[in-house]
């Protein structure tokens, strides 16, 4: 479930968003398969220059039993991402690329991060 809290245009006319989300989910593996995780989730970012966001997400998820590797996990990730956008107006597609950081909060040796490349198409 996620709850927009808002996308507006500024009085230069870029666009701004922010958007929070909660989710409760239930691992698939057998072995950890009493596991729940609660996730809470943040997104904000705006318009640099036309077709061009800046976007920070941060998510933090944790689990009430089960393994202690799905407990006090922490996600962050900022990205630039390029629209593209057809003559006629339409959006074709979408290229980001970023830096992401996921380590959990008990465990310091559990830490990954690295650069992050994606393309988004609508069909």
């Amino acid at each position: 479930m996620h709850s927009s809290l808002g996308s507006y245009l500024s009085e230069t006319g870029k666009r701004h968003f922010s958007e929070i989300g909660f989710i409760i989910g239930k691992t698939f593996n057998c072995g950890y398969k009493d596991t729940i995780i609660k996730k809470i989730s943040c997104l904000q970012g705006g318009e640099l220059i036309k077709n061009l966001i800046l976007s920070n997400y941060v998510e933090y998820s944790f689990a009430s039993n089960g393994n202690r590797g799905y407990r006090n996990l922490i996600y962050e990730q900022i990205s630039l991402a390029k629209e593209f956008i057809s003559k006629s107006g339409h959006h074709m597609f979408t290229t980001q690329i970023g830096y992401y950081l996921k380590q959990n909060l008990h465990n310091k040796t559990f830490q990954i991060s690295g650069p992050l490349l994606s393309l988004c198409i609508t069909l």
